[in-house]
């Protein structure tokens, strides 16, 4: 029987030789602490101790032991605590419940202006089979909050058995005395780990992100384990990532009508606009740019901007158009990025559409007809947004309307380009999210706990030292911090003027400091209109309408597989729908379709009391082919009409 030295040395070892070949940052993050310790940078504050056959670990600050030296009797009691009952975890899904009449009135919808005629067959098969207070049969994920020595980690694996696991620590000195105590690869030998070691929260959210997309059908129920000493916040900030995946926040039929959408625009001579095209070198350039959004701040320095909006060329998001309007302010620009009908707001609530009769407005091709049959033709400019019809088109990705505005004047060249009402944060004294009369304005309670929207962190401020925003907003801060590392060249300047959160790549300057001059030339709409006709496109090039060609009979062959017969166990493997750069949009529909559903099918499989199983396997098989199938023909049927 081996010694306690030599199991601790074989187990470092071991951890170490695992860690740099498999978690390079989690090695490099424990050899600075080396290197720290070593060079008199750190003093350890726990000793690794062995007494009366338990291993245990002693604060040097406080003298107490982290496990009050019971610390195999804790691995022990915290397995038994693990039980394969719904307590206890996260929920992946959203909760449906339909009615027979809902069911009835969704089953011959094909419109997909909704995800739920999708989804209604298979959930309320599920629902009416599914056998109240059931029993997991098996947990193929887990998460453990805190490691410790990592000794329950071990206990918890010989019982639980999962394929995935996330393991957190914030504790960098802690976890590396659990290298001595655990051998993580053992375990990695039968499952995947990731592990979140002393990350803050942007690095941790992508760690939770990679986590919840490895074997994602098994999201529905994830079970977890959290050690007392551990903080909570990382379960909060767990369930933030896990309601904020792609497939729940920007559904399926979202992805195919956004997709969709641009054809109507390209075989109707609409003006996309080139890749390329750029203000730099131009009489445009020569007059700064004035992004505005429906930030507080807006509101708030509304009379400055008033006396000034003339010195400036008006770029304004979409939202902001009635209160401009009321104010007496005309863009020169307008964006919108909207995929969805009821955007439509922001242009009825105008008083006269006339008050933008001679606004350029640059339009993501997502945007719904029922928006752009609102503007002149000769005025509407078009972006692809997450599609490539058009080789050679202007391309742009984000999730809000702000942060892609940002994107468009980086990648236009804009050279002096100033921003209001990007606040993305809440107002100091209201904890207001925008400006009043914004039609999603509301008043973000300050709480404990943390959700998407509705609760508030701390980032860093314009003006002030720090400021509250949510993490909806925080997701876009990040993203401005993208666009502004890889688009912002050293000829652009960039003030922010609002009171909100810090912008990557944007100076602070108070509005009143200013001291620009009124715009020198008159036809400067003019100009920009003759500089957009002169770097737009209107009809499809032969290969492109080839490589159209080619996505249709793709749609057909993937008919014809699940024709076939398709199996709810390998649908994505078999379909081939494993995403990567050569991927279709209908190959992203799919899978942001199935991502969404095959947790249910799954978790309704995985089930102890479960009689049957051949004749439910059949069942939802036939049901899910057949949503698939709808799918794809609608698919077919907006991309095939013009070809």
């Amino acid at each position: 029987m081996k010694d306690i030295n030599t199991i601790v040395t074989e187990n470092f070892n071991d951890n170490i030789a695992y860690l740099e070949k498999y978690h390079l940052i989690t090695f490099k993050k424990l050899s600075a602490l080396d290197n720290a310790i070593a060079n008199g940078h750190y003093q350890e504050r726990y000793e690794l101790v062995y007494e009366d056959g338990n291993i245990d670990v002693v604060d040097k600050q406080t003298l107490l032991y982290l496990y009050s030296k019971k610390s195999s009797t804790h691995a022990v009691k915290s397995a038994e605590s693990i039980n394969y009952t719904l307590d206890n975890l996260f929920e992946g899904f959203e909760r449906h419940k339909f009615t027979k009449n809902e069911i009835n009135n969704l089953k011959d919808d094909k419109s997909f202006n909704s995800h739920l005629p999708s989804i209604a067959s298979i959930i309320d098969y599920i629902n009416q089979h599914s056998i109240s207070g059931k029993s997991l049969k098996s947990i193929d994920k887990f998460i453990f909050f805190g490691v410790g020595l990592g000794l329950h980690i071990e206990e918890i694996h010989q019982k639980v058995k999962s394929q995935v696991y996330l393991i957190i620590e914030d504790d960098l000195e802690l976890f590396r005395l659990s290298l001595f105590t655990i051998n993580y690869q053992n375990i990695s030998r039968s499952a995947k780990i990731f592990f979140s070691i002393f990350e803050d929260q942007k690095a941790s959210d992508k760690t939770f992100n990679d986590f919840l997309s490895a074997k994602s059908q098994y999201n529905h129920y994830l079970k977890y384990f959290h050690l007392l000493s551990h903080n909570e916040k990382k379960l909060d900030e767990f369930s933030v990532v896990l309601t904020a995946q792609p497939h729940l926040r920007f559904l399926f039929h979202n992805l195919l009508n956004q997709y969709s959408q641009p054809l109507n625009y390209l075989f109707n001579d609409y003006k996309f606009l080139k890749q390329n095209t750029s203000f730099q070198n131009t009489e445009l350039n020569k007059t700064p740019f004035l992004l505005l959004a429906m930030g507080p701040s807006l509101e708030k320095n509304i009379q400055w901007l008033k006396k000034n909006h003339k010195k400036f060329i008006i770029l304004a998001v979409s939202s902001t158009l009635s209160y401009l309007e009321k104010e007496g302010i005309t863009p020169n620009i307008i964006i919108h990025i909207d995929p969805f009908e009821w955007g439509d707001i922001s242009f009825k609530k105008l008083q006269s559409i006339e008050f933008i009769k001679n606004s350029v407005c640059l339009f993501s091709t997502a945007t719904p007809k029922n928006i752009t049959s609102l503007i002149n033709k000769e005025n509407l400019y078009f972006f692809e947004t997450g599609t490539s019809y058009k080789i050679n088109s202007l391309k742009l990705s984000s999730p809000c309307v702000g942060s892609l505005s940002y994107q468009l004047l980086l990648v236009l060249n804009a050279k002096n380009i100033y921003m209001l009402g990007i606040d993305l944060a809440v107002d100091a004294d209201t904890n207001t999210t925008h400006s009043s009369s914004h039609q999603f304005n509301k008043a973000i309670e300050d709480k404990a706990g943390i959700t998407y929207k509705d609760s508030l962190i701390e980032v860093d401020g314009n003006f002030d030292n720090k400021v509250k925003t949510t993490p909806h907003f925080n997701a876009s801060l990040q993203i401005i911090e993208f666009f502004a590392t890889k688009f912002k060249s050293k000829n652009q300047n960039i003030y922010n003027l609002g009171s909100g959160a810090k912008i990557t790549g944007a100076s602070s300057k108070e509005p009143t400091n200013l001291n620009n001059k009124d715009i020198s030339f008159l036809n400067f709409q003019t100009e920009l209109k003759l500089f957009l006709d002169k770097n737009s496109s209107k009809e499809l090039t032969k290969n492109e309408k080839s490589r159209l060609s080619k996505k249709v009979s793709h749609a057909r062959l993937l008919q014809k597989k699940i024709l076939k017969g398709i199996d709810y166990t390998n649908v994505i493997s078999y379909l081939n729908l494993e995403i990567s750069s050569e991927s279709t949009e209908l190959d992203k529909i799919l899978d942001t379709y199935l991502r969404y559903m095959l947790s249910y099918v799954y978790d309704f499989f995985n089930t102890q009391e479960m009689s049957n199983k051949s004749t439910h396997q059949t069942n939802l098989n036939t049901i899910l082919a057949q949503e698939l199938l709808d799918i794809i023909e609608y698919y077919i049927k907006g991309h095939q009409w013009q070809i």
